[in-house]
């Protein structure tokens, strides 16, 4: 699909050179990371057993290693995870910086100013960017990409995303919602201030990514055979975890131990059970920016298979 761009806008070449070295380093990050995750998973059957062990509730140890190892594996996901969030943030913030859409923004020339943040569709490498939009300061829909006319005229200040972002004017993370666009999905929402030369806020900047993109960055994460590595936000609502549907019912999983204990912001590990009632090792860790957590948890019984248990 082709969006409206203004052939005749001007971008400098030093905004372009500092955009494009901010989306390189964040990107050459990720690649890191990346091969960080996949040689922790390979270590994690492959490395020797340490001394340090666990007692489980059926009076089973686990070595310590392997713990460690679970740990170390939760937090590398979440600065995965991070790290691609943080690509899009870069993103965004420079459009909402763009003098352009500021300048068209404060004429009332809402459709010119989205035509220069149309770019950042092709730009988007990660493939994540759903949707954009552009609100007034009062969260009411002034247009929007690709273009849903229904929504225009619509305010939307109830949402986390709007009180978020407005609560102190900085690019804000949102939590797990299902979006008013057709049709239905669940979807992130990063909100970015758009400010005038006086620093004042004028506008909210939107992008929506869709949670197909999350439960597809977790699936470069392999922990044996059971092993699953799931997100969750700030109320506990699953982002994307293997087994379940990305754009079925929003799932509420903030009854969990586990789950209440990395929103509290808390590392670690614990035994408790999966979706089938099964005993798992699970270890979490938070993503604090964004007040979400990852949690890595593999099958009791795969571990006493694979003799990593006493």
């Amino acid at each position: 699909m082709e969006y409206p761009i203004d052939n005749n806008r001007v971008i400098s070449e030093n905004d372009n050179r500092q955009h494009h070295n901010k989306i390189s380093i964040k990107l050459a990050a990720i690649i890191v990371v990346a091969v960080m995750v996949v040689t922790i998973g390979f270590f994690f059957w492959f490395n020797c057993r340490f001394l340090v062990q666990c007692k489980t509730p059926a009076n089973l140890s686990i070595d310590g290693a392997i713990i460690k190892k679970n740990e170390v594996l939760a937090k590398l996901t979440a600065q995965f995870i991070k790290l691609h969030i943080d690509g899009l943030l870069v993103r965004g913030s420079f459009y909402s910086a763009k003098k352009e859409v500021v300048q068209n923004i404060q004429q009332g020339k809402w459709q010119d100013a989205i035509s220069f943040v149309a770019g950042v569709f092709s730009e988007d490498d990660l493939g994540a960017i759903d949707r954009i939009a552009l609100f007034d300061i009062t969260g009411t829909t002034m247009v929007n990409l690709p273009e849903q006319s229904h929504l225009i005229g619509q305010n939307f200040a109830y949402r986390d995303w709007y009180q978020g972002v407005t609560a102190d004017f900085k690019p804000y993370v949102s939590e797990v919602y299902a979006r008013a666009t057709k049709p239905p999905a669940n979807v992130i929402g990063m909100a970015f201030p758009v400010k005038n030369n006086n620093n004042v806020p004028v506008a909210i900047l939107l992008f929506t990514i869709k949670t197909d993109s999350f439960l597809g960055w977790l699936e470069e994460i392999k922990i044996g055979e059971s092993g699953r590595t799931f997100i969750v936000d700030k109320r506990g609502h699953v982002i994307a975890h293997p087994d379940i549907a990305p754009q079925g019912e929003l799932v509420d999983f903030s009854s969990r131990s586990d789950v209440q204990k990395v929103l509290s912001g808390q590392s670690g590990t614990e035994i408790t059970l999966n979706l089938n009632k099964e005993q798992v090792l699970s270890s979490y860790e938070p993503i604090s920016e964004f007040h979400w957590g990852i949690i890595t948890k593999i099958k009791l019984d795969e571990l006493v298979k694979s003799g990593f248990s006493k």
